[in-house]
């Protein structure tokens, strides 16, 4: 190359001041996996889960805090360096830290979450109505396990494919089912069949937050089979009235997100799209109600009232964790899709 050749690159993430491998495992459906503590650019430490077929991917992610601090600390979007913490041995951060169960990591999580306002006022503040969800795709299990702590009156059913994803989700990252957090073991594609053949059951809510092990393909997320046309015609007669599916996508193939956009659009009467800034993802809210087939759909007037109530509501539930969310933030960009 000539001289003082400019070589562009690319760089995912800071410097890590340390990592630590915690726990390694083996997948019998995705093969090995390995966790690790890392220290961020913020100076907080976060533990992360990695699959050794894709080191280059973080497949779930949740923030530690230490056991003896007081309070929570609120979530910074300054891209600004904070002055990193007094440097810890591996073995103390081990012994005094836990998984802060209200911080959210992924963006586009926290985007799910503010999805619930979609629900309505009476549903995102009643403590006494129940709300079903059903999420299909555990991960770490931060997701549902947020949902569980401090959505009001909720009931959340998780379908994971993998055992050992379950069994990692419970021993690093705080995942803790109980009688309103339950977990089904099986293929989500056929839960949801099953479910819908049987007739008489119904959820408020259903998310999709499934990653494609093909990665030949120009889709990421979900598998092709969750997005086609007569499963998501399923999924929409599985929702009560109020309900609304939501889905994690990741495509780079214009005409690929075009075509299940279309699909989704079939299937719903409304389609809401949130883009996840600096990311492939976004998160598409879809609902059986609030448009009209030869009309555009367009976004509720009340949805940012509705937005303050489900702020309040989860900011006001008394547990040891709090919620670090800006709901209001969350559903900002949202548009017509």
């Amino acid at each position: 190359m000539p001289a003082n050749q400019q070589v562009p690159f690319l760089s995912v993430g800071g410097d890590l001041g340390w990592r630590e491998v915690v726990g390694r495992g083996i997948s019998t459906l995705t093969g090995e996996y390995s966790v690790e503590d890392v220290r961020g650019e913020d100076g907080h430490i976060y533990r992360r889960l990695i699959f050794m077929n894709n080191t280059q991917l973080v497949q779930s992610e949740s923030r530690l805090r230490s056991t003896s601090t007081t309070g929570s600390v609120q979530k910074k979007k300054s891209k600004k360096k904070s002055k990193a913490p007094t440097a810890e041995t591996p073995a103390s951060v081990n012994k005094n830290h836990t998984v802060d169960r209200g911080f959210l990591c992924c963006t586009h999580h926290e985007v799910m979450i503010a999805g619930f306002a979609m629900l309505g006022k009476e549903a995102v503040s009643n403590k006494d109505r129940q709300v079903s969800v059903l999420v299909v795709g555990l991960g770490g299990g931060g997701l549902p396990q947020f949902i569980r702590d401090f959505v009001p009156g909720v009931l959340v059913e998780v379908v994971e494919l993998d055992p050992a994803v379950l069994e990692m989700a419970k021993t690093w990252f705080g995942f803790q089912p109980d009688d309103r957090l339950k977990v089904t073991l099986g293929d989500g594609l056929e839960h949801i069949n099953t479910l819908e053949s049987k007739g008489g059951h119904s959820y408020d809510v259903i998310m999709f937050d499934v990653d494609s092990k093909d990665r030949s393909l120009g889709m990421s997320c979900p598998p092709p089979a969750f997005v086609e046309t007569s499963l998501l015609e399923k999924v929409c007669k599985l929702l009560t009235p109020r309900g609304v599916f939501m889905l994690n996508l990741v495509c780079r193939d214009s005409a690929l997100r075009q075509s299940v956009l279309e699909r989704l659009q079939d299937a719903f009467p409304s389609v809401l799209s949130r883009p996840i800034e600096g990311e492939v993802n976004e998160v598409l809210l879809c609902s059986r109600t609030g448009g009209e087939r030869d009309k555009p759909n367009t976004i509720p007037k009340e949805l940012q009232q509705t937005a303050k109530h489900l702020q309040g509501t989860l900011q006001s539930h008394n547990a040891p964790f709090k919620p670090q969310i800006d709901i209001i933030a969350m559903l900002k960009d949202l548009r017509v899709a």
